[in-house]
């Protein structure tokens, strides 16, 4: 398919979903085979970071393989390792939910959402019992305890607070996340595979600058290259911002973006992105993580999960995501993986009917990866009926 400046190209769902797993980094190699370290943008865990711009970040073990899924070939620890190294960090950036991100674009960032996101928490402090001379004393207690680049568990750091006369129950973690919106904690390195905090104004020490309307161009330039084409809709909920000004700066970005309708609606992508992907092909069969961006990238998650098999994956709409199987970017099936000291095993339950043999070869060589990931090696491929 081309792309056609200047109007919208029609597009069907197939097509759709394969500009989208280009944009996601969920490619091949032109030669149609995978390299040892993924398509060649997206060889690390920083490149793969790049590319997506910020994360789910809820779940830790999701939003580390979400990066593994991009670079075939990347294990655990080096995913580990770029936190560790201070490229990468988890905050509140978006929505007041935990993303993980590059370091270099959490304050800009954070400049931008954090005192929407914080004035939108008036009434839940209030209920908690959160003064401003509570959160005074929270972060006089976390910069004593972290100062001189010294990082913390939350366990420890709500000790801390505890130990400093800062009662926790049932606010403690509303208090972590209080002070990273504001800018003062981050979780940045690993300490024995537990992610830790950190003082952002030691950890973070190169950052771009924008002012309000220069921020928004970029997370919407960022937002489509790595998830478009996809409805201004769809990134005015990802990023909890006003849609007058997604779609102000769409326009400022003029030739940058490309539109496209598909069944009526009107989807933007960014055309640098979508161009340099052109010569690779989406991996026909994922197992991508259960947060990972390929769903929760937008609101209308229907080109990818069919609506009569939702609630398979999201079990009562509770916000807990299973992880999906993907064929030709289209959800057939969750799958959940067992690890033990040496081994892991992979189930998978499609939602219909078991799949075609060859399609459970080529999961299985999907879960040999994951395998490969964690460092263990795959005990077996279970097809639940």
């Amino acid at each position: 398919m081309t792309l056609i400046r200047g109007g919208p190209t029609a597009l069907t769902r197939a097509e759709l979903l394969r500009l989208r797993m280009r944009s996601q980094g969920l490619v091949r190699s032109a030669g149609g085979k995978e390299s040892q370290r993924g398509a060649p943008a997206l060889g690390t865990p920083a490149a793969a970071a790049e590319r997506l711009f910020a994360w789910q970040g809820q779940d830790l073990g999701s939003a580390l393989w979400a990066l593994g899924v991009r670079a075939p070939g990347t294990t655990r620890e080096e995913v580990r390792a770029a936190f560790t190294a201070g490229r990468l960090v988890r905050s509140w950036p978006f929505r007041g939910t935990l993303h993980a991100l590059a370091a270099a674009d959490l304050p800009w960032i954070l400049e931008l959402t954090g005192p929407r996101t914080l004035g939108g928490l008036t009434r839940r402090n209030a209920e908690l019992g959160i003064t401003e001379a509570t959160v005074d004393s929270a972060r006089a207690l976390a910069s004593e305890l972290l100062r001189g680049r010294k990082h913390a568990s939350r366990r420890r750091l709500l000790d801390a607070f505890e130990d400093g006369g800062l009662a926790t129950a049932g606010r403690g973690s509303h208090l972590i996340s209080r002070l990273a919106l504001e800018g003062t904690l981050v979780f940045g390195p690993f300490a024995g595979g537990e992610h830790q905090l950190v003082l952002v104004d030691e950890w973070i020490t190169e950052s771009r600058r924008f002012d309000t309307e220069g921020a928004v161009r970029e997370i919407v330039r960022r937002y489509l290259a790595g998830r478009g084409p996809a409805a201004l809709s769809d990134l005015a909920w990802w990023a909890k911002l006003p849609v007058r000004w997604i779609r102000s700066a769409a326009m400022e970005l003029g030739d940058e973006l490309t539109t496209f309708d598909y069944q009526g609606t009107e989807l933007w992508g960014h055309a640098p992105a979508l161009d340099s992907t052109t010569g690779l092909a989406p991996r026909q069969v994922l197992l991508p993580a259960g947060f990972d961006e390929v769903l929760l990238g937008y609101a209308d998650r229907s080109a990818v999960l069919p609506a009569e098999h939702a609630g398979k994956v999201v079990p009562g709409g509770n916000g807990i995501f299973k992880p999906a199987v993907l064929v030709r970017g289209r959800a057939i099936g969750t799958w959940r993986a067992k690890p033990g000291a040496r081994q892991v095993s992979v189930a998978v339950i499609p939602f219909e009917r078991p799949p075609a043999d060859r399609i459970v070869t080529a999961i299985r060589t999907q879960a040999r990866a994951y395998a490969a990931y964690l460092g263990l090696d795959l005990a077996e491929l279970v097809i639940e009926h």
